[in-house]
């Protein structure tokens, strides 16, 4: 298979072209598909050896072998780079935001290793990290070959990627072949999904033209080709480059063979005919080491020291190819085609020996690869290689790649023999742990399906599992109705087994599926009858969990004292048991309540405390996203989003999708819109037209907002009386009250004036549901948008003064923000333009450009007053950045001004601007200060 000039693919480049140069506000993906053999791998080698903007490239193809070892894929494109840093680059990566990935990427060691394993987000954004620094000093050009091979962590960074690139010029090529996206429905959803939310760039290579399969022959031929031919290979290849190759090579090694059907992988193994006994062995081998394997790696398990130099036959004859790198001779296929045309031709039995072999031989080779290879060499019944898959699985999960982790223990379940039950039922019950952790619940239901006729009579065991298969259906799949029925089919042996210990346990997953479904109150009978027979049980763990659904639901119905009664004696038992996640979750819970009764800064303190260090629970990131929404921590609250995003890659969790669209609504605030837009789309997927819990209350209001800024006002209104519906439904009062204020809003603009007025009675209702200080400040400012709303000049003004008064004691900065506008637009004069500029100030200290430009806006149109208080808002500008920087190094108005060519009185000017906008008194705190704010 001889390389031949590259023909036809003049577009392709360009298109790969121009996706780097629209990477240049951030790091863009895109996704090469097409079919096997079509000329991908030619287009990136082309465009690796002539890459735009001199760009660095780097490459890493996906394997069988590869899928079995967590960001194997990534890291082959990325070690050779990153072998290549500055010694002083490389030690700052390792020992800072890199540090992750120790133990992941063989450059990145710092000897030590992080203290405790890492958290997923951390290990992604370590990823982020090496592609930032990769891209310092210029262009980088990442590309992934044979994706449709890869590791499920690749593909989790691969979306991660997508969702948060990073602030540099890179471009991620994915490229997958087309029949094997088809075949594997999880690679083609999160294809599908990047490309629906516009998160990735599509590039479709297509099979030749007729006129370019001439031209390609011209090229591969050294003589003229007969009349007609071209016709005949075009009509046989379809215009598949590599098989118009294969074709000709045939047809010139074997004239008469113009009518024998030839494939790419049928001519990789003609190549192979030849072959005596010896170097077949060898090339099988090397077949099923997969790519790349070292000589080292292939001297070891060659029998004969002759055989090494067998490989270097294999190269002459096409087969192979080799590179020398940092001293290391590597071999690997001259096509992917080629090494699994060969690996499909060796004998079922050799095959298994080949594996067997390499497993028992190569003890150096990382364990993951190991488990590859044991997984395939050994026989059932062999107890040592289900051993080595469970340590595997294990030090998977140490290190949160959870979907390779169960790649091993699903493997380790086919070798188990006869007889084996008792491991079986082990495997089984891990396997169904750790999907749940990879929030896989396709998974997690099929295992727990298979272990239930493996319980016998057990009845105890068989109500813990359909408890856990409820869970699964309820939290995973979104089936309630099938949750229930697994709940109450559990409920039905404990009654029947006399397991009185277990029926607190399932009785809080019946009252969270009753919760999810819509019912607090029965969530809350539930939950709290779990807790008095927990406790009357000495059960002070199932307790716990129960207090939780309790007090969840008790916040929600705006009952924050016993919420918060009830979360701070669930957090007690957590601590006692130590379990970090148990506390997360039950700190988010108290949270909740907090917020819910107006105590945001208690909340914050609480949440902020328990995050100050990773936590593996996503309650308590999700709580604290909330929050930050109310508390105008924005920049916080996106990463609490991505947080959760991290712990539930790829397929997010119904009960925290929620908080995808929350990231959108503050991306439009910050004037993002196509960005938001993406996040409405995921979470969009997930809910669907249905409901569950509160949450798609949250993510229907959430969309609305997105929509609200993008000037879609009809589309806001339908979203947010949807999800104030629902929570009136479930007499979330609280929440509603939260709510309710912005879809009044919203029926202003349209002129449902009616209806808003109506939306401002179920406030009131809320309002004396849940007479809690948050609730009453919300109250307020409907009251004062709805009086505003009749026209009158002054009206509203007591209500919203009191508004942003509540709000500003309490530390909700949003509400004061939005409040403070409105009672601006109330007032008029000095008040008017004091008052307008506190809520542009608040507002960009979010940041949330789209609505502080809303208030820039009316203070231009206040005269030179108004004009001169807008221009001190917002961040500062460069000309403002560089007087303060002088006046950091001493400088006087006067040296200011002499130094920037510029009058005194226009330094003094730019100075007033400077203090506005830090919110400092003076020159001397300017001088203490380190920065203008961040935006």
């Amino acid at each position: 298979m001889a390389t031949t000039p590259l023909v036809g693919r003049s577009g392709e480049l360009a298109a790969l072209t121009g996706a780097l140069r629209d990477a240049t506000g951030g790091g863009r993906i895109l996704l090469m598909t097409g079919d096997a053999g079509v000329g991908k791998t030619r287009l990136l080698t082309e465009f690796a050896a002539h890459p735009p903007l001199r760009a660095r490239f780097l490459l890493g193809r996906g394997s069988a072998r590869g899928q079995a070892v967590a960001f194997g894929l990534l890291m082959e494109a990325l070690d050779p780079g990153v072998r290549k840093l500055s010694a002083d680059d490389l030690d700052r990566l390792a020992r800072g935001r890199g540090r992750a990935l120790e133990g992941i990427a063989p450059a990145l060691t710092t000897g030590g290793g992080p203290a405790d394993p890492p958290t997923r987000l951390a290990v992604l954004d370590a990823v982020a990290a090496t592609i930032e620094a990769l891209a310092a000093t210029g262009a980088l050009i990442v590309a992934l070959d044979d994706v449709h091979q890869a590791d499920p962590s690749t593909l989790e960074a691969l979306d991660y990627l997508a969702r948060n690139p990073p602030p540099a010029r890179v471009l991620v090529i994915a490229v997958a072949r087309s029949e094997a996206l088809a075949a594997d429905p999880a690679l083609s959803a999160l294809f599908d999904d990047l490309r629906k939310d516009d998160l990735a760039g599509s590039l479709v290579i297509e099979p030749l033209s007729r006129d370019q399969v001439g031209e390609l022959i011209d090229v591969a031929t050294p003589e003229p080709a007969a009349l007609g031919f071209a016709d005949w290979v075009w009509e046989r290849a379809r215009g598949n480059p590599l098989l118009t190759v294969a074709l000709v090579e045939e047809l010139g090694d074997h004239p008469g063979a113009r009518e024998v059907p030839v494939g790419v992988k049928e001519r990789a193994r003609r190549l192979a005919g030849p072959l005596g006994p010896k170097d077949r062995a060898v090339l099988e081998l090397a077949a099923a080491l997969g790519h790349p394997f070292t000589l080292e790696t292939a001297a070891a398990l060659l029998d004969d020291p002759d055989d090494e130099r067998r490989l270097d036959d294999l190269v002459r004859a096409g087969l192979l190819v080799t590179r020398t790198e940092d001293g290391t001779v590597s071999y690997d296929f001259v096509h992917p085609l080629v090494q699994e045309a060969i690996y499909d031709g060796i004998g079922a039995a050799t095959r298994r020996s080949l594996h067997a072999r390499i497993a028992a031989t190569d003890v150096r080779a990382p364990l993951d690869v190991r488990a590859y290879h044991t997984a395939r060499g050994a026989l059932p019944g062999d107890h040592d290689a289900v051993a080595l898959l469970w340590e595997a699985a294990r030090a998977d999960e140490r290190s949160g790649s959870h979907r390779e982790a169960l790649t091993h223990l699903r493997a380790a379940l086919r070798l188990l023999g006869q007889g084996a039950d008792a491991e079986r039922v082990d495997l089984l019950r891990e396997i169904a742990w750790q999907a749940a952790i990879a929030s896989d619940h396709t998974i997690g239901i099929a295992a727990l399906e298979e272990l239930e006729p493996l319980l016998g009579n057990d009845v105890r065991a068989l109500a813990a599992l359909k408890r856990q298969l409820a869970s699964f259906l309820a939290t995973g799949a979104g089936d309630l109705d099938a949750a229930a029925e697994a709940a109450d089919d559990a409920v039905r042996l404990i009654a029947a087994g006399g397991l009185d210990d277990e029926f607190p346990r399932v009785l809080n997953e019946l009252a969270w599926i009753k919760g999810e479904g819509g019912d607090l109150r029965a969530q809350i009978e539930g939950s709290g009858e779990a807790i008095r027979l927990a406790e009357r049980g000495g059960d002070p763990v199932t307790a716990m969990h129960a207090r939780g659904a309790h007090a969840h639901a008790l916040g929600l119905i705006g009952n924050p004292v016993e919420a918060e009664a009830a979360s701070r004696l669930a957090i007690e038992t957590a601590r006692g048991t130590g379990e970090a996640e148990q506390i997360g979750w039950h700190t988010g819970v108290l949270a909740e309540a907090l917020l819910n009764g107006g105590r945001l800064e208690e909340a914050r303190s609480e949440l902020d405390r328990v995050l100050e260090t990773p936590n593996p629970s996503d309650v308590a990131y999700f709580s604290r996203a909330r929050l930050n929404w109310h508390l105008g921590r924005w920049a916080q609250a996106l990463e609490d989003c991505r947080a959760i995003q991290a712990m539930h890659p790829v397929s997010p969790s119904i009960h925290a999708t929620w908080t995808v669209t929350l990231a959108g609504a503050i991306l439009a605030a910050m004037g993002r819109h196509d960005e938001a837009v993406a996040q409405v789309r995921v979470a969009d997927r997930v809910y669907g037209d249905g409901e569950f819990y509160v949450f798609s209350a949250y993510h229907r209001w959430a969309a609305g907002w997105v929509s609200w800024l993008a000037g879609d006002l009809d589309r806001t209104s339908a979203l947010m009386a949807r999800a104030c519906e629902r929570l009136r439904a479930m007499h979330a009062w609280p929440v509603l009250a939260q709510i309710l204020p912005d879809l009044i809003e919203v029926r202003i603009a349209t002129g449902e004036l009616s209806a808003a007025h109506r939306d401002g009675a179920t406030m009131e209702e809320a309002a004396e549901r849940s007479p809690d200080p948050f609730t009453q400040l919300h109250r307020a400012y409907a009251r004062g948008v709805l009086e505003r709303s009749h026209g009158d000049g002054s009206a509203g003004l007591g209500p919203l003064r009191s508004a942003a008064d509540e709000a500003r004691a309490i530390g909700a900065r949003l509400l004061e923000a939005r409040a403070s506008e409105h009672l601006g637009a109330a007032l008029s004069g000095a008040d008017r333009i004091d008052t307008l500029t506190r809520a542009g100030r608040l507002f960009a200290a979010f940041p949330a450009d789209a609505l502080e430009a809303r208030v820039v806006v009316a203070l231009r149109g206040q005269g030179g007053a108004g004009r001169r208080a807008a221009q001190t808002i917002g961040a500062l500008t460069p000309r403002e950045r560089e007087v303060a920087a002088l006046v950091r190094r001493g400088r006087t108005a006067r040296q200011i001004a002499e130094e920037l060519h510029l009058s005194p009185r226009t330094v003094e000017s730019h100075l007033a601007h400077i203090y506005a906008k830090l919110e400092i008194p003076g020159r001397e705190a300017l001088e203490r200060s380190t920065g203008s704010p961040a935006r």
